[in-house]
């Protein structure tokens, strides 16, 4: 079969290659993958900041059964599947034994240690894997219910959400915009900021729902303030921006909450003396765990949120090269790349 590896530095040590197809083993089911998304960790991967060797890249995807392993109930094939990220597990760490499978030490995730979703097929336990609901008809955009399901960890699961809070979401990207869905089903008052080079994203966020947006920080506050004289309830800094982490700490209420989507890549300086004396609350998520995934599923069934408007560039697999690029010019939003 035919998979995206990386093999080499940059993003010419990327190619697709002929791969020995898969056969599921013990509790595992054989995926054909329906269309796999670009991850800003596989934009890392690209440029080396996250070292991989030898593996099929990507964690994002839908798919369709194809063939369950020995022990697998529950799963046939023609079935629709999306799936958490981890491959293997040790199941014995407090984390396993606490369902928090995604904190494992041991763990090992497709696309990273792993062969992953840019390609024809795709292993995972079936144990990780999840029906995609009858009720959602465009099934390819499935593919970003990964990033989805994180946004609905720190939303949902890690941050208290009230009706009537004014949430601040700094960064309209996939989890920015995931994050805003999420704030609207919960009844709050969302005000979405971004850079003027994000006037097509910011576009999107008032479609999903915003009820401001803005691309000027001295606009978001008086937008803030106006809203709230005490500032914003929550902020979500979804843009993984110094700068925009610590425009947030500045416009939170005191004893509001800063949550962290937004991945840096390296150390920020952060003003935490104005941290202690508003004792502002902080959180953040890392990945999505079971119950993430299970009450995204739900929101999607009910067609409380959408992935479509998020999912609206997808390209042949072959165009691989194209997808990243797109990505790194932030000329799309999320990319799929369809084996």
């Amino acid at each position: 079969m035919k998979g995206l590896v990386k093999f080499g530095p940059g993003i010419d040590g990327m190619e697709i290659r002929e791969i020995e197809e898969p056969i599921p083993g013990k509790g595992q089911i054989k995926v054909k993958v329906r269309a796999a998304g670009i991850c800003g960790s596989d934009m890392h991967i690209m440029h080396d900041k996250i070292k991989i060797e030898k593996v099929v890249m990507g964690h994002e995807y839908v798919g369709v059964v194809e063939e369950a392993g020995e022990g697998v109930n529950g799963f046939l094939k023609g079935d629709w599947v999306v799936s958490m990220t981890p491959y293997e597990t040790c199941g014995e760490c407090r984390y396993c034994k606490a369902g928090q499978i995604m904190f494992c030490p041991s763990r090992k995730t497709i696309g990273f240690h792993v062969n992953g979703a840019m390609a024809e097929y795709v292993i995972v336990p079936a144990s990780t894997a999840f029906h995609v609901p009858d009720e959602i008809d465009d099934k390819i955009a499935m593919a970003a219910c990964e990033p989805f399901s994180c946004a609905t960890r720190c939303a949902a699961e890690k941050t208290l959400i009230l009706p009537g809070d004014v949430v601040v979401i700094s960064g309209p990207g996939t989890l920015g915009l995931s994050a805003l869905q999420i704030a609207k089903v919960r009844g709050a008052y969302v005000i979405v900021h971004g850079l003027p080079q994000d006037s097509i994203r910011l576009e999107l966020a008032k479609k999903l729902g915003a009820d401001v947006v803005t691309d000027d920080e001295e606009d978001l506050k008086r937008k803030v303030f106006t809203r709230n004289p005490h500032g914003a309830d929550i902020a979500f800094e979804s843009s993984g921006a110094e700068a925009s982490m610590n425009m947030c700490i500045d416009i939170v209420r005191k004893d509001g909450t800063v949550a962290q989507l937004g991945v840096y890549g390296k150390k920020i300086t952060v003003n935490f003396d104005k941290i202690l004396d508003n004792e502002i609350h902080l959180t953040n998520s890392f990945g999505a765990h079971r119950s993430s995934w299970a009450m995204s599923l739900k929101l999607l069934k009910d067609h409380k949120v959408s992935l479509s408007e998020l999912t609206t560039k997808r390209l042949p697999l072959e165009e691989w090269r194209r997808g990243f690029e797109a990505a790194a010019s932030r000329e799309a939003f999320k990319i799929l790349l369809i084996p």
